[in-house]
């Protein structure tokens, strides 16, 4: 190989580490925020769990109040019959 075949060799070989350093700070920074919305994620669903069990417990003291409700009704004779 000539001199200046090495050169632009050379030369062209430092252009491509230069961009695979560039790439691998990309990637590093795109695997941070991937991680970053996994964890989001995480907390959303953590907190659709909660939500879910709040609801619950509203419907089971819904329920307590109606069956109450309809108990008390009977007593006082106030019960709408069609």
């Amino acid at each position: 190989m000539s001199e200046e075949t090495v050169d632009l060799t050379l030369q062209r070989l430092i252009r491509m580490e230069k961009r695979l350093d560039a790439n691998d700070g990309t990637l590093t920074e795109i695997k941070h925020r991937l991680a970053d919305l996994e964890a989001g994620q995480a907390g959303i669903k953590t907190d659709i769990g909660h939500t879910l069990s709040i609801l619950s417990r509203m419907q089971v003291t819904l329920d307590r109040i109606d069956t109450r409700l309809d108990r008390i009704e009977r007593r006082l004779e106030l019960n709408e019959t069609h």
